[in-house]
């Protein structure tokens, strides 16, 4: 069995598959839009450039998207997604990627707890984590009402 989370965004999701690729190395699969898409003749007015369905792939890793319907978004809350990242070097440079524009509020360093840690803010309301041994949580309540990236751990 393989876990394969899916993240609803308001309007923003293939800006954040997008950047997701940059940062952590892996793949846009797939970037379906309404317009693309059979059902194309049902998007809502205006909303043929929205994302039906993105996969990103880092690894043997997947993970969705989509843009929730015109006043159908409910902003995430209460979970994480965990991420083994081995190579505390590698985690760094993710955390350094995901903190450009943002707002450090602890920087990445080695704790009790772990190789590195660290917890960030960005413009796209990333918050980041690395945990002992390389355990990460990764997405962390994930994403705010107007859309823009929330709590993306690390």
């Amino acid at each position: 069995m393989k876990w394969y989370p899916h993240l609803a965004f308001n309007g923003q999701c293939e800006s954040a598959f997008r950047f997701y690729e940059r940062c952590l190395g892996g793949k846009v699969a797939v970037m379906l839009t309404w317009a693309d898409s059979p059902m194309a003749e049902q998007a809502p007015e205006g909303f043929g450039e929205k994302i039906l369905h993105a996969t990103l792939t880092v690894g043997d890793n997947m993970l969705a998207g989509s843009d929730s319907l015109p006043g159908q978004y409910l902003q995430p809350q209460g979970f994480h997604i965990l991420v083994n990242i081995g190579d505390p070097l590698e985690a760094e440079r993710i955390f350094g990627a995901l903190a450009e524009n943002g707002s450090v509020a602890m920087p990445f360093q080695q704790t009790f707890w772990a190789a590195g840690f660290g917890v960030l803010s960005n413009g796209p309301r990333t918050i980041s984590h690395l945990g002992r041994d390389g355990v990460v949580p990764f997405w962390q309540n994930t994403f705010l009402a107007n859309g823009e990236l929330a709590e993306f751990g690390l």
